[in-house]
Parts: C-alpha cells; sequence; structure tokens
C-alpha cells in the first residue's frame, strides 16, 4: 500500500524551516549578536585618575571602604570595579552605593558603563551590571 503524506504536516515543516531562517537572518545579520567591536584599553593613568576621582567622590558615603579592584574588560567594553563595604551594610545601602558609582564612572568617562560588584567581609552582596 502506497504511503500518503499529509499536507498539514508539511505546511508546519515548511512555517517551521522559514521562521528559523526569519530569526537566524534577524539575529546574526541585522542585530550582529556575533560580531566583536573591541575598544582600546584605556591608558594606566586614565584608570588611575578615575580610581583617584571615584575614591574621593565616594568618601563620604558610610558604607564606602574602598576599591578592590578597577580593570577594563576587552570583551564587554567596560570597566569592572569591586568595591569593600563596610560592615553592617547590607543589599539597600548597596544598591544606592552603586547607583551612586554608576553616576560617576558615566559622568566621568562620557557614557561608558561599568559592572560594580559589592563585597562585604569578601562576600558578594550585590552586582550590578548595566
Amino acid at each position: 500500500m502506497p504511503r500518503r503524506k499529509n499536507p498539514w504536516a508539511t505546511l508546519v515543516i515548511f512555517c517551521g524551516v522559514v521562521g528559523f531562517a526569519w530569526a537566524s537572518w534577524h539575529f546574526l545579520h541585522e542585530k550582529k549578536i556575533l560580531s566583536v567591536e573591541h575598544v582600546a584599553t584605556p591608558p594606566a593613568a586614565e584608570m588611575e585618575k578615575l580610581r583617584k576621582l571615584v575614591e574621593d567622590a565616594m568618601s563620604d558615603d558610610e558604607c564606602f571602604d574602598g576599591i578592590l579592584s578597577f580593570n577594563w574588560r576587552d570583551t564587554s567594553n567596560r570597566y569592572r570595579i569591586d568595591v569593600a563595604m563596610r560592615d553592617g551594610c547590607e543589599k539597600e545601602p548597596a544598591k544606592k552605593l552603586v547607583a551612586k558609582l554608576a553616576g560617576i564612572i558615566s559622568r566621568a568617562t562620557d557614557g561608558l558603563e561599568c559592572e560594580i560588584s559589592c563585597m562585604l567581609l569578601n562576600r558578594e552582596v550585590y552586582h550590578y551590571v548595566p
């Protein structure tokens, strides 16, 4: 007995292939999700100037204890800052500290974003990723 093909199954498979092709075109070609643009690493003098600016601006904050690390991330094109917090500060003060710190970095670098981790006794309390 001959096998009969179902036209509705063929239509569903065809729609699935067309949908996958459109999604591939949209995300790979139009949005360029796989393209990587490298921005040159800022000079050490500029990074040190930013670090000093942050320490001076945040010195009056009761939860800010210091900067543990201040780095540049080549793959994500942003700064990565680890901040030490004083004992007794938890998540809500950390959110305020991060918002203030992100604003300082954004204004000082003409809109560059930064990733910030608030550390309390070597434990991450809050992590901000733009």
